[in-house]
């Protein structure tokens, strides 16, 4: 399934024109459309968020992270489990709890690691 985006410029002004200025910035002064891959979209997604739920025991088996995250979260360890094996995917609110005790920033660094916007972009776009 693909899912694409197009960016418009804002009609409006006021909060409308800071938004789009931002968007402007982000993307380096060029409007862009951008095609998702939602399948590399997904994947990416999951190694990461494993990636986020491994690195405060990186030498405890998948089995005990599990445990370990399942009684902070309030889940089952069958739910920790799938989501470190990426054949199912965290809610926005056990990502946004998970981020929240790394902090943003560690949060930040994980989920992004070494790739560079442009990577990250054409590996989750087509």
């Amino acid at each position: 399934m693909e899912t694409s985006f197009s960016i418009v410029r804002p009609s409006r002004s006021g909060i409308a024109k800071k938004i789009w200025s931002g968007f402007l910035f982000l993307l380096k002064g060029r409007e862009k459309s951008f095609v998702a891959n939602r399948v590399e979209a997904e994947r990416f997604a999951r190694e990461r968020f494993r990636a986020l739920l491994r690195e405060p025991f990186p030498s405890l088996s998948d089995r005990e992270v599990a445990d370990l995250w399942a009684a902070k979260l309030n889940v089952s360890d069958r739910t920790v489990q799938n989501w470190l094996a990426m054949t199912s995917s965290a809610s926005i609110t056990d990502m946004t709890i998970v981020g929240a005790t790394h902090g943003i920033w560690q949060t930040a660094a994980i989920f992004v690691g070494d790739d560079k916007r442009d990577e990250v972009m054409a590996r989750i776009g087509r």
